[in-house]
């Protein structure tokens, strides 16, 4: 494809494109960011309040990992970092920290 077929695919395209943008702009002015919600469920604070479906599968893929390696003997140390008042967002320390065997009061 040359560059003129580019300008033309793009002068085409330059409304719905110029949609897309606003529509975007819009949800992250109004603070939608996460465009799938769903209520968080049993087991938080507010189980009505809606967190990303991304952030959900993000936590069940960090817990995952956590079960296996305590089935190793080791421990994923994981901190939580405040994400708003309803949302304590985990994220595993970085890689330099390492996994350590024994327990969080070791921490």
């Amino acid at each position: 494809m040359t560059t003129t077929d580019n300008a033309a695919t793009i002068a085409r395209l330059s409304a719905e494109l110029d949609a897309i943008a606003a529509a975007a702009w819009d949800g992250y002015s109004h603070h939608r960011k996460a465009p799938r919600t769903r209520k968080a469920g049993p087991g938080y604070a507010d189980p009505d309040y809606y967190l990303a479906v991304d952030w959900l599968n993000a936590k069940a893929a960090i817990f995952a990992v956590e079960g296996v390696f305590e089935r190793l003997g080791f421990r994923l140390p994981v901190q939580g970092l405040k994400h708003s008042d309803a949302a304590v967002v985990p994220l595993p320390i970085r890689k330099t920290c390492g996994f350590f065997r024994g327990s969080i009061e070791d921490l």
